[in-house]
């Protein structure tokens, strides 16, 4: 069912592009991936809008999807599902790694802290907590969160990776 409304909507934005593009310019026309990559992007967009605009909060793995080109649009839409939902873990971690990756640390730490608070066992956001930590150089503080990451709940995190982030921390440490 989603494959059709990707198909869709990338048959949609082929049409839009032919149609709209500057005929004396030498375009490229979008391969069908990209394509459907744009389409899964616009609908993921709109269905978060539509969840928005009707007062509920979109998934948080959902939003995850834009991080990648679109932080602006990501953070928007958190701050909007926070409104909703201002308690939400998940959304916090999610708009405080949307900073991180911004470079906008003061906030990214505000989010993180929240929802590391919240969420002590959940090892995605301790890790995301540690690394914000990390890089404003309170490395106890970043090894605290990094300990809860392999203590916690264990989805979806790299054991050796962080090890490493700790030993890198602790040699921080040994340089103060």
């Amino acid at each position: 069912m989603i494959h059709d409304a990707i198909r869709t909507k990338a048959d949609e934005l082929f049409l839009r592009h032919v149609r709209d593009r500057d005929l004396t310019a030498d375009l490229a026309v979008p391969s069908r991936a990209e394509l459907n990559a744009l389409a899964l992007a616009e609908l993921i967009r709109l269905a978060i809008g539509a969840d928005v605009d009707q007062g509920h909060a979109p998934r948080p793995e959902v939003t995850l999807i834009l991080h990648r080109e679109r932080l602006t649009e990501s953070v928007d839409l958190l701050k909007k599902a926070l409104a909703i939902e201002p308690d939400n873990g998940s959304y916090l971690d999610s708009l405080g790694w949307a900073y991180y990756k911004a470079d906008k640390l003061d906030l990214a730490v505000t989010n993180l802290e929240r929802a590391a608070e919240q969420l002590q066992a959940n090892s995605v956001i301790q890790d995301h907590y540690g690394d914000v930590l990390f890089k404003l150089s309170r490395y106890d503080d970043a090894i605290a969160a990094w300990n809860r990451a392999i203590g916690g709940d264990g989805d979806s995190i790299d054991r050796a990776g962080i090890d490493k982030k700790i030993k890198t921390a602790k040699q921080k440490l040994g340089k103060k």
